[in-house]
Protein backbone atom coordinates (compact mmCIF):
# COMPACT_ATOMS: atom_id res chain seq x y z
CA UNK A 1 0.00 0.00 0.00
CA UNK A 2 1.62 3.59 -0.81
CA UNK A 3 1.86 6.06 1.70
CA UNK A 4 -0.68 8.44 0.57
CA UNK A 5 -3.69 5.83 0.77
CA UNK A 6 -2.48 4.87 4.49
CA UNK A 7 -3.10 8.34 5.40
CA UNK A 8 -6.48 8.65 4.05
CA UNK A 9 -7.16 5.34 5.60
CA UNK A 10 -6.02 5.99 9.01
CA UNK A 11 -7.66 9.61 8.71
CA UNK A 12 -10.67 8.33 7.96
CA UNK A 13 -10.74 5.53 10.26
CA UNK A 14 -10.29 7.85 12.73
CA UNK A 15 -13.43 9.99 12.01
CA UNK A 16 -15.35 7.35 11.84
CA UNK A 17 -14.27 6.36 15.44
CA UNK A 18 -14.90 10.18 16.21
CA UNK A 19 -18.11 9.85 14.81
CA UNK A 20 -19.00 6.39 16.50
CA UNK A 21 -18.23 7.99 19.53
CA UNK A 22 -20.38 10.89 19.32
CA UNK A 23 -23.21 9.13 18.04
CA UNK A 24 -23.10 6.20 20.85
CA UNK A 25 -22.54 8.56 23.57
CA UNK A 26 -24.55 12.01 22.55
CA UNK A 27 -23.69 15.16 21.84
CA UNK A 28 -24.90 17.27 24.36
CA UNK A 29 -23.97 21.00 24.28
CA UNK A 30 -23.63 22.85 27.55
CA UNK A 31 -24.80 26.53 26.75
CA UNK A 32 -27.45 28.48 28.32
CA UNK A 33 -29.97 28.03 25.46
CA UNK A 34 -29.47 24.26 25.09
CA UNK A 35 -30.09 23.56 28.73
CA UNK A 36 -32.98 25.75 29.12
CA UNK A 37 -34.70 24.08 25.80
CA UNK A 38 -33.80 21.05 27.24
CA UNK A 39 -35.55 22.27 30.93
CA UNK A 40 -38.64 23.27 28.77
CA UNK A 41 -39.04 19.91 26.73
CA UNK A 42 -38.63 18.03 30.13
CA UNK A 43 -41.05 20.30 31.85
CA UNK A 44 -43.41 19.56 28.69
CA UNK A 45 -43.03 15.87 29.17
CA UNK A 46 -41.08 15.23 26.38
CA UNK A 47 -37.69 12.86 26.19
CA UNK A 48 -38.38 10.22 28.82
CA UNK A 49 -36.72 7.57 29.64
CA UNK A 50 -33.27 6.04 28.39
CA UNK A 51 -33.02 8.35 25.23
CA UNK A 52 -29.25 7.96 24.35
CA UNK A 53 -27.23 4.80 23.44
CA UNK A 54 -25.37 4.59 26.77
CA UNK A 55 -28.51 4.63 29.20
CA UNK A 56 -29.52 1.22 27.97
CA UNK A 57 -26.02 -0.10 29.37
CA UNK A 58 -27.31 0.60 32.45
CA UNK A 59 -29.59 -1.61 34.27
CA UNK A 60 -32.21 1.20 35.06
CA UNK A 61 -32.82 1.26 31.69
CA UNK A 62 -33.67 -2.42 31.33
CA UNK A 63 -35.75 -2.31 34.72
CA UNK A 64 -37.56 0.95 32.91
CA UNK A 65 -37.92 -0.92 29.59
CA UNK A 66 -38.73 -4.93 30.98
CA UNK A 67 -41.91 -3.83 33.07
CA UNK A 68 -43.57 -1.51 30.59
CA UNK A 69 -41.80 1.61 30.99
CA UNK A 70 -43.10 2.27 34.58
CA UNK A 71 -40.75 4.78 35.61
CA UNK A 72 -40.75 7.27 33.08
CA UNK A 73 -41.62 9.44 35.56
CA UNK A 74 -38.75 9.38 37.66
CA UNK A 75 -36.10 9.81 34.85
CA UNK A 76 -38.20 13.06 33.48
CA UNK A 77 -37.40 14.27 37.29
CA UNK A 78 -34.31 13.34 37.57
CA UNK A 79 -33.41 15.06 33.94
CA UNK A 80 -35.20 18.05 35.16
CA UNK A 81 -33.46 18.55 38.28
CA UNK A 82 -29.88 18.21 36.52
CA UNK A 83 -30.94 20.71 34.04
CA UNK A 84 -31.91 23.34 36.81
CA UNK A 85 -28.68 22.66 38.56
CA UNK A 86 -26.63 23.36 35.84
CA UNK A 87 -28.73 26.23 34.59
CA UNK A 88 -28.55 27.62 38.10
CA UNK A 89 -24.46 26.56 38.31
CA UNK A 90 -24.12 28.55 34.81
CA UNK A 91 -25.77 31.55 36.51
CA UNK A 92 -28.95 31.64 34.56
CA UNK A 93 -30.80 31.44 37.20
CA UNK A 94 -29.94 32.48 40.52
CA UNK A 95 -31.89 31.67 44.26
CA UNK A 96 -34.00 34.41 45.87
CA UNK A 97 -35.95 34.97 49.10
CA UNK A 98 -38.76 37.33 48.58
CA UNK A 99 -39.68 37.88 52.07
CA UNK A 100 -43.43 37.92 53.02
CA UNK A 101 -45.03 40.33 55.84
CA UNK A 102 -48.93 39.89 55.42
CA UNK A 103 -49.04 35.77 54.44
CA UNK A 104 -47.52 32.65 54.85
CA UNK A 105 -45.89 30.70 51.73
CA UNK A 106 -48.80 28.27 51.35
CA UNK A 107 -50.59 26.16 48.32
CA UNK A 108 -53.07 29.03 48.00
CA UNK A 109 -50.21 31.53 47.68
CA UNK A 110 -48.21 29.06 45.40
CA UNK A 111 -51.34 28.81 43.04
CA UNK A 112 -52.20 31.88 42.99
CA UNK A 113 -48.31 32.91 41.86
CA UNK A 114 -48.70 30.42 38.98
CA UNK A 115 -51.76 31.96 37.68
CA UNK A 116 -50.16 35.26 37.82
CA UNK A 117 -46.84 34.37 36.34
CA UNK A 118 -49.05 32.82 33.81
CA UNK A 119 -51.49 35.76 32.68
CA UNK A 120 -48.51 38.22 32.95
CA UNK A 121 -48.05 40.30 29.57
CA UNK A 122 -45.56 38.80 27.48
CA UNK A 123 -42.23 41.02 27.62
CA UNK A 124 -42.92 40.90 31.66
CA UNK A 125 -41.13 38.24 32.56
CA UNK A 126 -38.23 37.02 29.79
CA UNK A 127 -38.35 33.39 31.17
CA UNK A 128 -41.50 31.89 32.90
CA UNK A 129 -39.16 29.03 34.16
CA UNK A 130 -39.13 29.51 38.37
CA UNK A 131 -38.18 26.56 40.86
CA UNK A 132 -39.69 27.37 44.31
CA UNK A 133 -37.84 25.99 47.11
CA UNK A 134 -38.94 24.93 50.76
CA UNK A 135 -42.81 23.98 49.41
CA UNK A 136 -42.65 20.70 51.15
CA UNK A 137 -42.47 23.11 54.36
CA UNK A 138 -44.41 25.93 54.09
CA UNK A 139 -46.07 27.43 55.85
CA UNK A 140 -43.61 30.03 55.76
CA UNK A 141 -42.66 33.87 56.09
CA UNK A 142 -40.74 34.18 52.57
CA UNK A 143 -40.82 32.55 49.28
CA UNK A 144 -37.42 30.95 48.03
CA UNK A 145 -37.38 30.60 43.90
CA UNK A 146 -34.76 29.86 41.62
CA UNK A 147 -35.48 32.49 39.20
CA UNK A 148 -34.03 34.15 35.68
CA UNK A 149 -31.41 36.86 36.73
CA UNK A 150 -33.04 39.40 34.42
CA UNK A 151 -36.62 38.32 36.19
CA UNK A 152 -35.70 39.08 39.82
CA UNK A 153 -37.53 42.22 40.12
CA UNK A 154 -40.57 41.10 37.91
CA UNK A 155 -40.73 38.15 40.73
CA UNK A 156 -40.24 40.34 43.35
CA UNK A 157 -43.41 42.45 42.10
CA UNK A 158 -45.27 39.70 41.34
CA UNK A 159 -44.60 37.97 45.25
CA UNK A 160 -45.40 41.47 46.96
CA UNK A 161 -48.66 42.06 44.54
CA UNK A 162 -49.99 38.95 46.07
CA UNK A 163 -48.58 39.15 49.39
CA UNK A 164 -50.85 42.28 49.72
CA UNK A 165 -53.80 40.67 49.12
CA UNK A 166 -55.95 39.23 51.10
Amino acid sequence: MHKPNRIVLISATLVFAFASCIAVLGWRSDDVQSRVARLNRFKSGGQVGPFLLKHYLCADAWLWHLPGRAKTERWRLEALDKEWDALIRLGYFEIREFPLQHRTFDERFYMEMMTEIHNAPAGFVSDRNFRPFGFGSYPSNGVRLAVCKEDVAAFGRIVGSIDTRK
